[in-house]
């Protein structure tokens, strides 16, 4: 996924990779080494330190400055809508830190991508933050932020415009709600720390008081004595007399039966004489996606609030693990309709009910968003099975099964029909060298800029 980040930047998500690219003349620097100081020091003056995610790397490439960030064991957001209240308090606490730590001089871009969620840690952690050569060219009120991504998390709005309506709700429950309400009349972050803490320990305190009830309750019970119980007698009951008529009935039904089944059987048999080899190839022939409709842009999805009660349904469903019920009604609804933030919810629903072949049919664009999320939950060795199931062949699903079976010929006759970028450079490359195609990976190396591509065919040997 390629999406513009940070104004005059741009953010690449492939797999368990997140590239942030800037131009080298819009930092004023083109060394990686002294990006990578000016970001450690700036971290010097806060405390919190570990709520800020580190690049593993930072590369010039061309004329841009790319940071690179695994994200192998970190989740989107959208992670924190599946959770309950209880257990989405402490990653909101840690969103508040965040936001104070700019008391400090520490600028924090907030756009939702910006962000990700450590579940093992249950904190909340930044991308990008504002350095001496990093800008952060997108300002924002840090408090307002904070009670948007909690709502966000509360709720299926993708843009929160306002206090969201009872149908807005993941989980409309009173204590939910109250939640939101409250966080939209508090007007600092101390108060709205305050809150959380306050609630984490109430919400712990009411979870103890359940238990002792359970435990008194339980002891009691045990105490009551077992009253016996009164035998009861089994009624023998009598088997209805088959009548002879109906028996007539159903041996008459057995006879068309089989008379049907011959005739079925012949016209299977004869199909392939009767029809031309041509017909039957037209029939099972798969139509090719047009390059156009690959492009993910900004009218791909209309955000229209027509399926919200519907959308509502599907996220609580899905909430629950109630993934077919989910399925059903989402595959009615035109997934145009709906908004750009609801496409982990959609790709979730389709793959725990094995039909992202047909989701990949209808919304072609999305093929780069399934490949990302089969590669993040290690489940790519599934998607050859997925493209038999689709009624047309998406030129990026099929370069990735074209890959994995090493038909490389056919892998790079996609080339110019998808957009090649990180983790595709380097699959190029490999097809080339396994072709012993070393010219065509040297020009392609060249080409893309990357330094390590260009070592690995300089050092390949036949």
């Amino acid at each position: 996924m390629y999406k513009a980040f940070n104004k005059l930047g741009s953010i690449e998500i492939e797999g368990n990779q997140l590239k942030y690219r800037i131009a080298t003349q819009e930092i004023n620097i083109d060394d990686p080494q002294e990006v990578e100081k000016d970001i450690k020091r700036t971290l010097q003056v806060i405390e919190n330190q570990d709520t800020f995610l580190l690049p593993y790397d930072i590369q010039t490439v061309n004329r841009y400055m790319v940071l690179y960030y695994d994200l192998a064991h970190y989740n989107g957001l959208e992670y924190l809508r599946e959770l309950p209240l209880k257990e989405k308090l402490p990653y909101l606490l840690s969103l508040v830190e965040i936001a104070k730590s700019e008391r400090k001089g520490i600028h924090v871009l907030w756009d939702r991508m910006n962000f990700v969620v450590d579940k093992y840690e249950k904190t909340i952690k930044v991308l990008l933050f504002e350095t001496d050569h990093l800008k952060v060219y997108e300002k924002e009120n840090n408090f307002k932020s904070v009670v948007d991504i909690m709502t966000y998390s509360m709720t299926i709005l993708s843009k929160i415009l306002g206090l969201p309506k009872r149908n807005d709700f993941i989980d409309p429950s009173e204590e939910n709600i109250r939640f939101v309400e409250t966080i939209f009349r508090l007007d600092n972050l101390d108060d709205l720390a305050m809150y959380i803490e306050t609630l984490m320990i109430d919400l712990e305190s009411q979870e103890d008081e359940v238990e002792e009830v359970e435990k008194k309750g339980f002891f009691k019970k045990d105490s009551k004595p077992k009253k016996k119980k009164t035998p009861v007698k089994k009624v023998r009951q009598q088997q209805p007399k088959k009548k002879k008529k109906a028996e007539d009935k159903n041996s008459k039904m057995m006879k068309l039966g089989s008379g049907f089944f011959v005739v079925t059987m012949l016209i299977y048999f004869l199909l392939p004489v009767i029809l031309p080899a041509g017909d039957q190839a037209k029939e099972t022939e798969q139509n090719i996606v047009d390059v156009e409709d690959l492009k993910v842009d900004s009218e791909a999805f209309e955000g229209s609030e027509k399926y919200n009660n519907n959308l509502v349904s599907v996220y609580r469903k899905a909430y629950n693990s109630d993934y077919k019920d989910a399925y059903e009604i989402l595959a009615k609804i035109p997934k145009k309709e709906l908004s750009s933030a609801d496409v982990p919810l959609m790709i979730k629903v389709y793959n725990e009910t094995s039909h992202l072949g047909l989701l990949m049919d209808e919304m072609p664009m999305l093929a780069t968003d399934v490949i990302t999320f089969l590669l993040t939950n290690e489940k790519m060795d599934t998607l050859p099975d997925i493209a038999k199931t689709m009624k047309t062949k998406n030129p990026y699903i099929e370069f990735e099964v074209a890959y994995m079976t090493e038909d490389f010929k056919t892998m790079l006759t996609y080339l110019d029909k998808i957009e090649i970028n990180g983790r595709k450079e380097q699959q190029v490359i490999d097809a080339y060298l396994a072709l012993g195609e070393l010219d065509n990976a040297r020009e392609f190396a060249n080409k893309v800029g990357n330094p390590d591509l260009i070592k690995q065919v300089e050092t390949f040997k036949n």
